[in-house]
């Protein structure tokens, strides 16, 4: 990896590390838990975010196998059974956003559904992964990336 890549993927974790905190201390006094917890809830999501970068910078540096032949069974078996319930999570979402009468329920309830609907696509991608028991290259990180971004770097995204 180059270290340009490195250096940028770093400053990208900081970045979204700044977003969680900013985001937990704006509501730490905030009484209204619906503003609250729909604050935090994207708090939550920079810190997966700032996760999933480092998680990056660890397979780009160290390009070692992804997992053991045990670790990926039982893997396979877990994100097997994980991919069934965000299956029925994403039927169950989407059919209560349409159902839904008020727009902040059918905004929330829509945006569960797409975050659900991305969780599946990524839990599929990394279980081909898991049963290749291969190293993951850089360019296999980037297009896996790159596939499932919403805005594939547009403005929005």
């Amino acid at each position: 990896m180059s270290e340009g890549l490195k250096e940028k993927l770093e400053s990208y974790i900081q970045v979204e590390m700044r977003i969680a905190e900013l985001s937990e201390k704006s509501v730490a006094k905030v009484k209204n838990m619906v503003i609250k917890e729909l604050i935090e809830s994207i708090a939550l999501d920079s810190r997966k975010h700032a996760g999933m970068l480092r998680a990056l910078v660890a397979l780009l540096e160290h390009k070692a196998p992804f997992m053991s032949e045990d670790e990926a069974r039982e893997v396979a078996a877990a994100i097997r059974e994980h991919i069934k319930i965000e299956e029925e999570a994403i039927e169950h979402y989407t059919k209560q956003a349409e159902q839904a009468e008020s727009k902040p329920l059918k905004t929330i309830l829509s945006y569960i559904a797409e975050d659900e609907k991305r969780h599946h696509m990524l839990l599929k991608a990394i279980s081909e992964m898991a049963a290749k028991r291969e190293t993951l290259t850089e360019q296999m990180i980037w297009d896996l990336l790159w596939k499932y971004t919403l805005w594939h770097g547009a403005p929005g995204g």
